[in-house]
């Protein structure tokens, strides 16, 4: 009978605990002891994913150096990522306009958010060229068929921001096919406002 007592004690205190995750007061407690965000991070682990809170400081006024001995100055940037493209696309520019040169950075034909996007695998372009007026300076291009390589990483992206860096082995010259370095190698995306 002693048995009887303690198996219906074991019962009714098994069926009245709460076996139900979302009934714990945590959601994404997995018994683990570490909370698992929804959207796949991992809480404060890892400092969690990044937000458009995490906007990092304007990184301009910054310069390239080409190997022809030029230096180029850009503080003016601008993005676009139109609704349903699968294009990106980061520019800058030079708002004292000491020269005409657009620095482009873009992934073409298989962007789709966040992540890094290589000339390897992907259609991904570095380009230095004058808008107008022109004066004739070189245009210069990432060229696989000569080594060049690019990688675009978009570390964050939504409708109004987006930020990352790029790194670009080297460019060559349109018209005279020459390699050109380009210092320093890696650049930054940084997109206080969207096209979109």
């Amino acid at each position: 009978m002693r048995h009887i007592e303690w198996l219906a004690l074991a019962l009714a205190v098994g069926c009245s605990a709460k076996d139900s995750p979302s009934e714990s007061g945590n959601p994404t407690d997995s018994g683990s002891g570490a909370s698992v965000d929804l959207d796949g991070g991992t809480g404060d682990d890892d400092g969690g994913p990044i937000d458009s809170e995490d906007f990092p400081a304007d990184p301009s006024p910054f310069s390239i150096s080409l190997s022809d001995g030029s230096t180029l100055s850009f503080n003016l940037p601008s993005c676009q990522h139109f609704r349903g493209s699968t294009n990106f696309r980061s520019f800058w520019r030079d708002a004292d306009r000491s020269h005409t040169y657009v620095l482009t950075m873009q992934v073409m034909q298989t962007f789709e958010g966040a992540g890094t996007y290589s000339s390897a695998d992907h259609r991904v372009e570095v380009k230095l060229l004058e808008e107008a007026p022109r004066t004739g300076a070189p245009t210069y291009w990432t060229d696989s068929s000569g080594g060049d390589t690019a990688a675009i990483e978009v570390l964050y992206i939504d409708d109004e921001r987006a930020w990352g860096e790029t790194t670009v082995s080297g460019l060559h010259d349109v018209e005279s096919g020459g390699a050109v370095s380009v210092t320093p190698s890696t650049l930054p995306v940084w997109c206080p406002e969207m096209e979109i």
